[in-house]
């Protein structure tokens, strides 16, 4: 091993390094091999089969136990959801006398994060038994062969003794690691991301956007929500400074067109900026070119001022204000309990609404 290293390597070790290093392996090797030697054969094979034995059961229900965090992880998402969808509608829910509906929907997807919990817990009990098992058969075969003097010689107390505390010292570090293997699969399910973002495109670099100073053109864009088909050969193009309008029933697609120009949705096609096609274009400075107003605007738990000033947060107070007092809401908003700097609590969302800061 040492003789294949690279060069800058090999000296920066030194030949007096490299040689200890060989010799300490080669103790190593040694003791281990006369500790088995000692042992005899048969405790030897006992124990090399335990150790692969205790490792596959281990892997194998840590597996399991994978796939059943999982299943608890949804549904507990399922269950957060709920709770979070009561809870943001609780004037709908009170006006309607639904409480007790909520309550057992809510109730409904606890039961879901209950079972797969305790198959969890379960689970994680039987694997403590079976390693615990493992090791009292490996024990009870060895003092049986030890014993009887079946295919090696009675073992003398040293011997037994020895082994008690080879067992007892594997038996530790391997339930170590076994503990340690199984919540570090824990945590990478925990962690693992369902979505990842990719700023690279196949066959082309992504391209800066600075400005829009022509044309924005839809080219036979077909868009799907699923398997149906909201979109077909959509063609049109606006010229910078035009007013357009799109007229159109519910579900017609509307919203769809403007969500698939900021690079919400995915489509078939081509939409152009200036000429340049939008896919290999950054999502962060297209929307910094696209203002819009949203259709149902939900406001932040937090400040008027930081609610008004989310689109552009390095506007200065005074050109808020002037914006507030241009848009007329600036009295409204003097009229809350401590003006801009007044907490929009849910209880607030639909007074601010009223008074057109939605």
């Amino acid at each position: 091993l040492f003789i294949s290293l690279e060069h800058a390597k090999f000296h920066s070790l030194g030949s007096g390094e490299i040689q200890t290093s060989i010799n300490r392996k080669s103790r190593a090797v040694s003791e281990i091999i006369d500790l088995f030697y000692f042992l005899g054969t048969v405790p030897a094979i006992i124990v090399n089969v335990t150790l692969v034995a205790y490792t596959a059961v281990t892997i194998k229900i840590a597996i399991w136990r994978n796939k059943m965090r999982l299943d608890l992880n949804d549904a507990t998402v399922k269950s957060a959801i709920a709770l979070y969808d009561s809870l943001s509608n609780y004037d709908t829910v009170a006006a309607f006398n639904n409480e007790s509906l909520e309550t057992e929907r809510f109730d409904e997807t606890l039961k879901g994060v209950e079972s797969h919990s305790n198959r969890l817990w379960r689970s994680f009990y039987l694997l403590n038994f079976l390693q615990r098992v493992t090791f009292s058969m490996q024990t009870a075969s060895i003092i049986f062969f030890g014993t009887y003097g079946i295919y090696m010689e009675n073992m003398k107390p040293g011997t037994f003794i020895l082994y008690l505390t080879i067992s007892k010292i594997l038996a530790l570090n391997l339930d170590k690691l076994g503990y340690m293997y199984c919540r570090y699969w824990s945590a990478i399910i925990n962690a693992k991301m369902t979505y990842f973002i990719s700023m690279k495109v196949k066959g082309k670099e992504m391209l800066p956007i600075a400005e829009f100073s022509d044309r924005i053109e839809f080219k036979d864009v077909n868009f799907y929500h699923g398997a149906k088909k909201i979109m077909s050969n959509m063609n049109f193009m606006i010229k910078q400074s035009e007013k357009v309008a799109l007229v159109g029933k519910n579900g017609s697609g509307k919203s769809t067109l403007l969500k698939i120009l900021l690079k919400y949705n995915n489509y078939v096609g081509f939409v152009t900026i200036d000429g340049e096609d939008k896919k290999y274009q950054f999502s962060e400075q297209l929307r910094r070119l696209i203002s819009y107003v949203q259709q149902d605007a939900l406001l932040f738990n937090y400040t008027v001022r930081y609610n008004i000033k989310y689109g552009n947060t390095d506007c200065l107070d005074y050109f808020m204000i002037s914006l507030c007092k241009k848009m007329d809401i600036h009295d409204s908003i003097m009229k809350l309990r401590d003006g801009n700097n007044t907490v929009v609590y849910c209880s607030l969302q639909h007074k601010v609404r009223e008074h057109g800061l939605s």
